[in-house]
Parts: C-alpha cells; sequence; structure tokens
C-alpha cells in the first residue's frame, strides 16, 4: 500500500471491522506458563496506544496492565510477567530494546509486527511471536497491534472472555453511519485546535483522538482529563491564544460528579464563545464504546486532511525525524 491516494486511505478505513475481525484470531497458538501476575505492553506511537487500550479495557480485572514506553521495562518484570513487545513495522528502537530487556529479565516475551529487526530478533531466540499483516499505515493497524493481546491473554486464561464483546464489537460498527457524523463534525473543526475532554477512564480513547488529528490532519490538537483539567487548564481561557472547538466524550457510567463537572465547562465554555461538540459513547460493552468513538476520531480525521487538502496518509515530519536519528 505505498499509494498516497486519499481514497486508499479510506478504504483502510471501510475495512476497519474486517480487521478486528482477523485480528481476533490470531495468537491463537500462543502458550504460556501458568502464575502470570503483571502485564506488561512494550511499545511507543500505535503500539503503545494499544497498550492503553488494553489498560483501561481490564482495569476491572485482578491482573495489573503496566504501558512501558521506553527504552527499558519496569524493574518489577520477572518471569511471572508477560510482556508484549509490539512494534508494526519490527524496527522501532524502543520496542527491541525493551524487548531486549525482558529476555535478560526472564519475562515470558509474546512479540507482535509485522517483520523487521524485531521479528528477526524473535526467530533467533525462538521468542513466541504473532505476525500480523504489513502494508498498512501504523496508525490505521490498531487492531491487530490490540486483539492478538486480548486472544492470548483470553486463551491462556489469564482474563475473562472477551468474544461475546468483540462480536458485538464488529456488529457495531457501522462505516455508512460513522462516515456521516464525521464529515459533520470535520467541518466544524475547519481551522480549529481541537481540545479532547474525557473522564479519566476514557483517557486513552481521548488521546488516540489526539493523535488521529496530529498524524491524519496534520494539526495540534490536546486532551485532558476531568477532574484534572478543572485545576489548571481551565485558567487558561482567561487568555486564549488559538482558535478552539471543545470535544467533550461522555459516558452514562461516568461519575455522576465528573458528568456535573463536564456540564458545568460547557455552560462556561459557551459563555466565553468556545465551540463545544459533546458526544456521549453508545454500547452495551466497554470495548464497543472505546472502539465506536475511535472509529469515528479515524473518520473525522480524515475527512478535516481533505479539507485542508492534505493527505491524511504520509507522515513525513515523523519518518524525517527518524532518519535523522538514525543517521547519528
Amino acid at each position: 500500500m505505498a499509494s498516497l491516494d486519499p481514497n486508499n486511505f479510506l478504504g483502510i478505513l471501510y475495512e476497519f471491522p474486517n480487521q478486528i475481525r482477523e485480528a481476533a484470531k490470531l495468537g491463537d497458538r500462543i502458550k504460556l506458563p501458568e502464575g502470570i501476575n503483571k502485564i506488561v505492553v512494550a511499545g511507543v506511537g500505535g503500539s503503545a496506544l494499544s497498550g492503553l487500550l488494553l489498560q483501561s479495557l481490564l482495569a476491572e480485572e485482578k491482573i495489573p496492565v503496566y504501558v512501558a514506553r521506553d527504552y527499558k521495562l519496569p524493574s518489577t518484570v520477572d518471569e511471572n510477567t508477560v510482556v508484549f513487545a509490539i512494534s508494526y513495522s519490527g524496527n522501532t528502537e524502543e520496542a527491541i530494546l525493551m524487548y531486549s530487556d525482558a529476555l535478560k529479565k526472564n519475562a515470558q516475551v509474546v512479540v507482535i509486527s509485522s517483520g523487521g529487526k524485531l521479528r528477526y530478533y524473535a526467530m533467533e531466540a525462538d521468542a513466541k511471536q504473532i505476525l500480523i499483516p504489513s502494508g498498512l499505515p501504523q496508525k490505521a493497524a490498531i487492531a491487530y497491534m490490540f486483539f492478538p493481546m486480548l486472544n492470548v491473554l483470553q486463551n491462556n486464561k489469564i482474563i475473562k472472555p472477551k468474544l461475546q464483546e468483540i462480536e458485538g464489537l464488529v456488529n457495531a460498527l457501522k462505516p455508512i453511519l460513522i462516515k456521516d457524523k464525521a464529515k459533520e463534525l470535520s467541518e466544524k473543526l475547519v481551522g480549529k485546535i481541537p481540545l479532547i475532554y474525557t473522564s479519566t477512564n476514557f483517557s486513552p480513547v481521548g488521546y488516540i483522538w489526539k493523535i488521529f488529528f496530529n498524524e491524519n490532519a496534520k494539526i495540534h490538537a490536546f486532551h485532558n482529563v476531568f477532574p484534572e483539567l478543572n485545576h489548571n487548564e481551565i485558567n487558561a481561557y482567561e487568555h486564549m491564544n488559538g482558535d478552539y472547538h471543545v470535544i467533550i466524550i461522555k459516558d452514562q457510567l461516568d461519575h455522576p460528579k465528573i458528568q456535573r463537572r463536564m456540564s458545568i465547562m460547557k455552560d462556561m465554555l459557551h459563555e466565553i464563545k468556545i465551540p463545544v461538540t459533546d458526544m456521549m459513547m453508545k454500547g452495551k460493552f466497554l470495548m464497543t464504546k472505546m472502539f465506536t468513538s475511535i472509529y469515528l476520531a479515524m473518520f473525522t480525521s480524515y475527512f478535516l486532511a481533505l479539507r485542508n487538502n492534505i493527505d491524511p496518509y504520509p507522515i513525513h515530519m515523523i519518518e524525517d525525524f527518524k532518519k535523522r536519528l538514525g543517521s547519528h
């Protein structure tokens, strides 16, 4: 998929439900020993996003989930830790070094990549690995980095089964309906700086909205959470230095005090003429709520890119930085 045709990117978005269906089958053969008591997702960028989603989804489970986004793993990693070392390209230097660190700590390592150096090193060490399809932009391959982890964990009885939730999610993702909502929202965002606010529970979702605006629409966007933003960021509205549009992502299960804060915040923003779009997450399961919102973010950032005459596919600044990093 080397083409930079924006229509090609739209085709990828339409295939997202099928991507979930396929990704949820990967990792069936991975067997882990008993006694796993910690989960670590080691990766950066889109790989880390999958870890943040896993952390949020499994918040009610007994086993803790950590997301490592650096060059080394937490000191608590040991033989009872499953470490998912994730890099879509397989060449991300942080992920490769964290993979090596996991081996040194005798962790139970599962590599997820589409190839690259990480796959080679895993084969050399006879480590467990899951090969995912190549050719996608990493930002559109989040399902291939998230659902194989879920599959491994449920197959090894580390977490409760999620099959019903995955089926419900795939059935809930309706590209045609989501596309129309995205077009409407993208029109409101032309020339604006999006500020995305969520409860702490849905922080990964809001952060992913920000990332898609950065990578697809090539604009600055920012994310914060309630109640924290009411103790600092809210004061910045006294001296605005940008043309903002606030997006508040809500859930019916948000704490009543959080819901009240969201309502008061919206009223205050309207008083100072800041446009606000609030949206209620929908779905029977937490997974459905999360990924439906993420799907809307994908489409919204795509249409905003087109409105700004921007190709959503390439990420020139990121690639340029990687080249410069590799030259030293």
